[in-house]
């Protein structure tokens, strides 16, 4: 299949890190590793997109929420966050995890533009299982794809939404 290029479309390079897991074993230090080749790499990042699980269910703990921050505080290219499952567990304590992310990392859904390509970050755990939080991922994935017209999308999250994923029916 090939796809056509919108006309003003430019190269450009981006970073995903994922399940960084800070909290456990030597995680902090891996993070700042792979930080660290980031900012190292020979081309341009203009972006890096942390895709959940940056806390291994310790989203509590400020000062390994500290140690998160100010890992990624090293990044020299603008730096975009959605949760995982293991930053807000499916549990009674799901709702303080959840405004801990908001208050400490930011919203569970955020959108930005990168060289003319919207980035949409967004928290799909609530349709793959009930993890006590109310938000609404489907109604604002809809909105923001409406909103970006004819533009190239990139659609970040953490896991599939599909529970057989997990059960292993699809591979």
């Amino acid at each position: 299949i090939a796809l056509a290029l919108p006309v003003n479309a430019q190269h450009f390079y981006f970073a995903q890190i994922t399940d960084t897991h800070f909290g456990r074993d030597n995680n902090a230090e891996r993070a700042a590793k792979v930080v660290a080749s980031v900012n190292a790499l020979p081309v341009k990042i203009e972006a890096v997109v942390v895709t959940g699980d940056i806390f291994d269910e310790c989203i509590l703990d400020d000062k390994v929420v500290q140690t998160a921050l100010d890992t990624f505080k090293a990044l020299r290219p603008p730096v975009y966050y959605l949760p995982g499952n293991n930053d807000i567990v499916e549990n009674d304590q799901a709702p303080a995890m959840r405004d801990a992310f908001i208050k400490h990392i930011g919203p569970l859904a955020s959108k930005t533009v990168v060289k003319g390509v919207v980035f949409l970050m967004v928290y799909t755990e609530p349709l793959r299982v009930n993890v006590g939080v109310e938000f609404d991922a489907l109604k604002w994935l809809k909105r923001e794809l409406d909103d970006a017209g004819d533009r190239p999308v990139i659609i970040f999250t953490h896991t599939p939404v599909d529970r057989d994923f997990y059960l292993n029916k699809m591979h």
